[in-house]
C-alpha cells in the first residue's frame, strides 16, 4: 500500500523542474541517522560535540516550548525558522539526545538535513523511505526533524501530499528553514493539515535576545533571571506591560541594582549580537575575527543567489541601508544610492533581506486605524548587531572598525535602536499564537506628527499601543519629549516609555528606563 501511494504521488511530482523517478537509496537516509544503532551514537554527533565544548553552552527556553506527545490521531507539523548560524541544527540535535537519553526508540526518530538543489519529491522521497524502513508499528509516535526543508520551494505541497495520504499518522514532523521566504505563505496551501499544537506551530529561533546573552555572559545575572523567573516571557511581559501605565515593578528595580553589570554586556552585545558563535569567540579573545563576519555576507549572497537575487547587489543594498539607519528612507532613494535600477527592486531587495532575518523594515503608524500606512518611506534596521558591523565595516579589522562606530553617539544610537526593534519585534511574536502568518509591520512602527517630529517606535501587540523614544543621553530633552506628547494626543494612549541611559522613573506621561533594563525585560 505504501508503494502504490508513492507511486501516485510519482506521478503528481514529475512535472517539477528536476523531479527524479527513483527514491533515495536507504544507506543515505541511514547514513544521517547513527542513532539507530546505538543510541550513545548521538554523543559523537558533531553538532552535539561541538554544543559540549562550548563555554557557553546556548539551550535556548524555544526548545521546551515544542511538544511532540500527542494523541495518535493528531499529525502535527511544526515550522522552526531563523537566520542562518542562529543554532536551529544544534538545537533539533539537542532535541534528538533528550529524547534517546529518555528511552525513547531510537528508529522513532528521524533527521534529514536537505539543501536548495533538493525538490519537492525529494521531500516525499525522505520521508517514504524512512516509513519503510521503520514499518507500520503501532502505538508510538514517531518524530521527524526535515531540517532545511522549509528553503525547498513548494514543501508543504509534498507534506500535505503525505498527510492526505494518511502516511504521517501518530507523527510529529518539525521542518527547519534560514529563511522566511518560502514560510509565508505555507498556511494557504495546507489548511487543515497542521494539526492541533501546544502553544502554536510557527517556532522562531533568533540570535540570543540580550537578556539570554547577559545570562550565558555573566553568571550573576543568570542567577538573577532563574530566582526571579525573568526567563519566562509571560513574566516578562507583566513587567512592560506594568510599565507601559505607568508603574514600575519590583523585578524592574532589581534589574536596575544590577544596571552597572547590564550596562558592561550591553556596550559588547552592541558589538557582538547574539549568534551563538560571535559570542563564543568574543568569550574567549574578547574580540570578533573577520572571517565570522565574511561569513555572514557570504551566507546571505549565498542565500540570495537561492532566491535568484545578486549577492553584490545585495552587499550594496546593505552598505546604503546602513548609511540610512535612524531616518526615513524612500525606495527611490534606496535604489539610486545601492545603484538599483528602479524603486521595485529596492523593495524586492528588502523583502528577501526580512526574510533572511537581516534588516527589519518599520513603517509609519496611523494611530487611528491602528495598522502601517503601506505607502510610507520606512525605516531599515538591522536585526542583528552581527549584521549592521559585517555589512556597513569594511573587508579587514571589521571589529575595530564596529568598535569606533559605537564610540560615536551617533553610531551608539543607530545600533541601539536596531537592537530595540528586533527585540520588540520579538515581544510581538510572542505575544500571539501565529500559525505561519506572523508580520511584524502590523506591530512596530514609528510615528511623525504634523509638525515633522518623530516618535521612533510604536508597539502595538493588539491591546495597546506604546510610543517609545530610544535615546543614549541621561535625562529628557523636550524635543523628545513633544512628539510624544503629540502621539499621546493624536492616539488616546496613556503614557509612554523613554529609554535613556540611567535613570529609573515614573514621570507624569512617561516612565524613563535605562536601555539594558528596558532590553532585559522584553
Amino acid at each position: 500500500m505504501l508503494y502504490l501511494i508513492y507511486n501516485r504521488m510519482i506521478t503528481i511530482l514529475k512535472y517539477d523542474a528536476g523531479a527524479k523517478v527513483c527514491m533515495l537509496k536507504e544507506s543515505a537516509v541511514r547514513s544521517m541517522n547513527p542513532w539507530w544503532k546505538s543510541a550513545s551514537n548521538i554523543s559523537s554527533d558533531e553538532q552535539i560535540l561541538q554544543w559540549r565544548a562550548s563555554g557557553l553552552r546556548r539551550d535556548p527556553d524555544l526548545r521546551r516550548s515544542i511538544k511532540y506527545d500527542y494523541e495518535p490521531s493528531n499529525t502535527v507539523v511544526y515550522i522552526l525558522h531563523g537566520p542562518q548560524r542562529a543554532g536551529k541544527t544544534t538545537l533539533v540535535k539537542m532535541q534528538i539526545r533528550e529524547f534517546l537519553e529518555r528511552g525513547a526508540d531510537p528508529l522513532d526518530i528521524f533527521y534529514h538535513l536537505f539543501d536548495a538543489s533538493n525538490t519537492i519529491q525529494d521531500v516525499v522521497d525522505v520521508v517514504c523511505q524512512y516509513l519503510k524502513i521503520r514499518g507500520r508499528r503501532g502505538g508510538s509516535r514517531a518524530c521527524l526533524f526535515l531540517d532545511e526543508a522549509s528553503a525547498i520551494k513548494g514543501w508543504q505541497r509534498g507534506v500535505k501530499w503525505l498527510v492526505d495520504a494518511d502516511m504521517l499518522r501518530n507523527c510529529t514532523v518539525t521542518v527547519t528553514g534560514s529563511h522566511a521566504f518560502h514560510v509565508k505563505h505555507a498556511s494557504e496551501r495546507m489548511p487543515g493539515r497542521w494539526g492541533e499544537a501546544e502553544g502554536g506551530r510557527d517556532k522562531m529561533l533568533r540570535p540570543a535576545g540580550f537578556l539570554e546573552y547577559a545570562s550565558l555572559m555573566d553568571p550573576a545575572i543568570a542567577d538573577l533571571v532563574r530566582d526571579n523567573g525573568l526567563s519566562e516571557f509571560g513574566s516578562r511581559r507583566v513587567l512592560l506591560d506594568k510599565m507601559a501605565s505607568g508603574e514600575i515593578d519590583e523585578r524592574a528595580d532589581l534589574l536596575h541594582r544590577y544596571q552597572n553589570e547590564l550596562d558592561a554586556l550591553l556596550d559588547s552585545y552592541m558589538q557582538t549580537g547574539g549568534t551563538p558563535e560571535a559570542m563564543e569567540e568574543y568569550a574567549r579573545t574578547r574580540r570578533v575575527g573577520d572571517d565570522l563576519y565574511r561569513l555572514c555576507r557570504d551566507g546571505a549572497a549565498g542565500q540570495c543567489a537561492d532566491l535568484h537575487r545578486d549577492g553584490a547587489v545585495l552587499r550594496r543594498f546593505c552598505a546604503a541601508a546602513a548609511d540610512t539607519l535612524g531616518r526615513r528612507s524612500s525606495w527611490r532613494g534606496l535604489s539610486r544610492q545601492s545603484g538599483m535600477g528602479s524603486p521595485g527592486t529596492a523593495r524586492a531587495y528588502a523583502d528577501v533581506l526580512e526574510c533572511l532575518f537581516i534588516l527589519a523594515p518599520v513603517l509609519l503608524y496611523d494611530p487611528v486605524e491602528k495598522r502601517p500606512i503601506l505607502r510610507s518611506g520606512p525605516k531599515l534596521h538591522f536585526c542583528d548587531p552581527l549584521f549592521l558591523h559585517a555589512f556597513r565595516g569594511p573587508d579587514k579589522d571589521i571589529f575595530e572598525a564596529g568598535v569606533e562606530y559605537l564610540e560615536s553617539e551617533d553610531g551608539r544610537q543607530k545600533a541601539l535602536s536596531g537592537i530595540v526593534a528586533d527585540h520588540l519585534i520579538r515581544r510581538a511574536f510572542e505575544s500571539g499564537r501565529y500559525v505561519y502568518a506572523f508580520d511584524h509591520l502590523y506591530h512596530v512602527f514609528y510615528w511623525r506628527d504634523p509638525k515633522g517630529r518623530e516618535v521612533d517606535f510604536v508597539f502595538h501587540d493588539g491591546d495597546s499601543q506604546v510610543p517609545i523614544q530610544v535615546k543614549c543621553r541621561n535625562g529628557a530633552d523636550p524635543r523628545d519629549l513633544a512628539p510624544l506628547a503629540s502621539f499621546l494626543d493624536a492616539s488616546g494612549a496613556s503614557k509612554g516609555l523613554v529609554v535613556s541611559k540611567t535613570e529609573l522613573a515614573a514621570k507624569r506621561d512617561y516612565v524613563s528606563v535605562p536601555a539594558s533594563v528596558f532590553l532585559a525585560m522584553l
